[in-house]
């Protein structure tokens, strides 16, 4: 079973549809049970490195976009462009959303998007408890900011801090 869980939570050389990924087989089951139990509708991937996982949530969610200025100088995360197009999404649907944080600064990621969630949207910020990631000690409460089933998603070795708005 370790020998098993081990080879899905390797990340260098992972390849998804042929395109580099940097999450996890684990991370990957994980954001589809969150988002097929949830029923989430809309998703905000703000990074989007190679693209594959803007693939993979296109065919699990209904309705995702995908923001990096590498690829496009206007879609800065941090511009009031983009702030302003997912706060328009997410208030758009009467299902959760979820914005997935993972371009370079994740704490400031979702420092300024948890603000513009409802009550049961999801923020996931990729690289937890890893070197230039999102330090154990985030302060995600004063957001308004729940874990949530955090000791899974640690025992699957998925990197990711998943958190529900709650209030």
């Amino acid at each position: 079973m370790e020998d098993n869980l081990k080879n899905l939570t390797v990340i260098e050389g992972q390849t998804l549809f042929g395109v580099p990924i940097m999450q996890t087989w684990t991370a990957l089951y994980m954001l589809e049970k969150l988002i097929t139990e949830h029923d989430i509708r809309y998703v905000a991937e703000l990074g989007t490195g190679e693209g594959a996982l803007f693939t993979y949530l296109t065919e699990t969610a209904w309705y995702v976009q995908t923001f990096d200025k590498k690829n496009d100088p206007d879609e800065d995360v941090f511009s009031d462009y983009v702030k302003k197009k997912v706060a328009y999404w997410i208030q758009m649907y009467h299902f959760p959303a979820m914005v997935f944080c993972d371009n370079g600064d994740k704490p400031r990621e979702i420092t300024e998007y948890a603000p513009m969630l409802r009550k049961g949207d999801f923020i996931l910020g990729h690289d937890y408890r890893r070197p230039g990631g999102i330090p154990e000690n985030f302060d995600y409460e004063s957001l308004g900011l729940e874990t949530y089933n955090q000791d899974e998603w640690d025992r699957m070795k998925t990197y990711i801090l998943c958190m529900r708005k709650k209030w």
